[in-house]
C-alpha cells in the first residue's frame, strides 16, 4: 500500500515499560508473534500503512482518523492480558501498549514520513501510560467533523 499523502492520520504505539521482559515466560516469542500477525491483519484491513514495527513499537499512517482509532482500540484489544484465548500461564508476556493519534499534514521524503507531525505524535505518545489510547486536539477535531 502507498504511503498517505498531505492530511494524514498519524498511530505511534510503544510498550509500557513496565511490562513483563519476554525470557521469563516460555514460548512466549510464540505468543508474540501470534499477536502480531494480528495486529499486521488489522493494520491492514482499515487501509493502514506500517511506516515501522519492531517488538516494542509500531508506526502507522491513515488516511482517514477513523481508521486509525479502529486500529488504536484493536491493539490494546489483541495485546489485553486477560483475553479468553490467551493461555494463562503466558499472559505475563503479553505487552501492554500505549498509543498516540494525532491528524495533521506530514512530507513524504524518500518512503518516509516525515515533518513536525511526527515529531508531536512522538511527543503525545510520551505522555501516555499502559493501555491508554491518546488523540491529539486536531485528531478529536478531524473524528469529530467525520461522524
Amino acid at each position: 500500500m502507498k504511503l498517505p499523502t498531505g492530511t494524514v492520520t498519524l498511530l505511534f504505539a510503544e510498550v509500557d515499560c513496565d511490562s513483563a521482559p519476554l525470557h521469563s515466560v516460555p514460548d512466549a516469542h510464540l505468543l508474540v508473534a501470534a499477536l502480531r500477525q494480528a495486529v499486521l491483519y488489522t493494520l491492514h484491513a482499515h487501509n493502514g500503512v506500517l511506516l515501522s514495527m519492531n517488538d516494542e513499537s509500531l508506526r502507522a499512517a491513515f488516511s482517514t482518523p477513523d481508521e486509525a482509532l479502529n486500529v488504536a482500540v484493536a491493539i490494546q484489544e489483541i495485546f489485553h492480558p486477560e483475553r479468553a484465548e490467551i493461555p494463562v500461564e503466558t499472559r505475563s508476556a503479553v505487552r501492554r501498549f500505549r498509543v498516540a493519534l494525532h491528524t495533521d499534514h506530514v512530507q513524504v521524503e524518500k518512503e518516509q514520513v516525515v515533518g513536525d507531525a511526527v515529531e508531536h505524535t512522538a511527543r503525545l505518545l510520551g505522555g501516555g501510560h499502559s493501555g491508554q489510547i491518546l488523540v491529539s486536539a486536531e485528531c478529536s477535531h478531524a473524528l469529530q467533523n467525520r461522524w
